[in-house]
């Protein structure tokens, strides 16, 4: 792209960053400078050009941008015009693809009754059922002083060993070992891009035996690293490290989070798949006497959870969607006939509709806290996958695999960018050729 055109984006999205810090910090919208910014914006728009089916770089590039500023002036128009958020704008918002939603019934429908099984098979492979768990009583302060110490010296652990294992994988002049570590007592671990700031979840890795010992839930553990650090901060590494525009390098606009949150789905599977590949990482853990249990289990267990992942954001589609229909009791039931039909928990099905019931607002619309979760329900790396798979490359051969990780982790893209620009690289390294 020509550099006039990259510089004058980057005017745009420094004052978009301004605008929104603004409203961050004083909860008041600067409603006269975003006045000012959307001609700006137009007259970028009518410079660049957008095209379904890139067939370069450039065209990708000038197509991402398009879908950048469009992003922004709806944002602006938005907020200027003082609209409420629906089901619509949310999906427009984070991108969120109209086939993967429709894809969520058909896949609860098909994989309805194989949960069961799974749940039979981590039943088998647990054997530690003699002993009962429970959450640390953090409120005793000798066992939550226990519990800091448990999850700060395996977490250091685990930063150490796992960025080595990774470093060697895919090579990131030790970034990985840069990032500042935390533990924290929300129920979801999280990786900050802009403070390079990882914070593990505590609650979600610890347990405690009988006897009060701490219990450190190592599969849990792995999971987490692998979407927010493999995932997440990986992808902001590479993304820094690359010669892409500072546009593509920009991982906080809504339009490209739910391309980010399926890479880091992504690699919360894989991750077990690398770390099974390396004894020595396993040794240096100190899981290696037990890792094929916490695979066995993982396996078994990340089916079941994604079975529920699913279900919740279908629960929350169906609210979200005819908002008309959730003004009246009949219209919310019926609703809730159709999602217990799928449903293998009833009971936590009709306590989360009951949750959002109480959560919409006079004209129907779901609280878009709610429905923003259905960025997680994107898939754009299965699709960039079977790109690859067009060409000859598979992700079960460690060459190609390395070339497809790579490519998943390298940018900032909107759902279809990401799959396009898996086609591209596809297109250079493509078998056939």
């Amino acid at each position: 792209m020509k550099q006039g055109l990259l510089d004058e984006a980057k005017d745009i999205f420094v004052s978009m960053k301004q605008i929104e810090n603004f409203d961050l910090r004083y909860h008041q919208f600067p409603k006269e400078v975003s006045r000012v910014a959307l001609p700006k914006i137009n007259d970028l728009m009518s410079k660049i050009s957008f095209y379904e089916n890139p067939k370069t770089l450039d065209d990708l590039l000038s197509s991402e941008l398009y879908k950048r500023l469009e992003s922004n002036k709806r944002y602006l128009d938005k907020k200027i015009n003082d609209e409420s958020d629906d089901f619509e704008s949310v999906k427009t918002q984070f991108a969120i693809p109209e086939d993967d939603l429709a894809y969520l019934e058909s896949w609860l429908k098909d994989n309805k009754e194989k949960v069961p099984e799974a749940i039979n098979l981590v039943y088998i492979s647990d054997t530690k059922l003699d002993r009962t768990d429970l959450s640390p009583l953090f409120d005793i302060p000798e066992i939550k002083e226990k519990a800091n110490i448990a999850a700060k010296e395996t977490i250091t652990r685990y930063h150490s060993a796992l960025s080595k294992m990774i470093e060697d994988y895919i090579p990131t002049d030790n970034q990985l070992s840069k990032i500042k570590v935390y533990r924290t007592m929300t129920n979801r671990s999280y990786f900050m891009l802009n403070f390079n700031l990882l914070a593990i979840s505590i609650m979600n890795i610890l347990s405690m035996g009988d006897d009060t010992n701490i219990i450190i839930n190592h599969g849990t553990l792995i999971k987490q690293y692998g979407h927010e650090v493999m995932g997440h901060a990986l992808n902001s590494i590479l993304t820094k490290m690359s010669d892409l525009p500072d546009f593509v390098k920009d991982g906080l606009d809504g339009i490209i989070k739910s391309t980010g949150e399926s890479v880091a789905q992504h690699f919360e599977k894989t991750i077990f798949e690398t770390l099974q590949e390396s004894p020595e990482t396993q040794k240096e853990l100190g899981i290696d006497s037990i890792y094929d249990s916490i695979y066995k289990i993982n396996t078994s267990l990340s089916f079941v959870d994604e079975y529920q992942l699913k279900l919740m954001q279908y629960e929350i589609a169906i609210i979200a969607e005819n908002p008309n229909e959730n003004k009246s009791s009949e219209g919310i039931k019926k609703k809730l006939s159709r999602i217990l039909d799928i449903s293998i928990d009833p009971k936590l099905s009709r306590l989360r509709v009951d949750n959002m019931r109480h959560n919409i607002d006079f004209d129907g619309n779901l609280n878009p806290v709610f429905m923003s979760e259905l960025k997680y329900a994107a898939k754009p790396v299965d699709r960039a996958i079977r790109e690859f798979e067009k060409r000859g490359l598979y992700y079960s051969d460690p060459n190609d695999r390395k070339i497809i990780d790579r490519t998943l982790l390298t940018g900032y893209w909107t759902p279809s960018g990401l799959v396009a620009n898996a086609k591209l690289t596809a297109e250079k390294y493509s078998k056939d050729n």
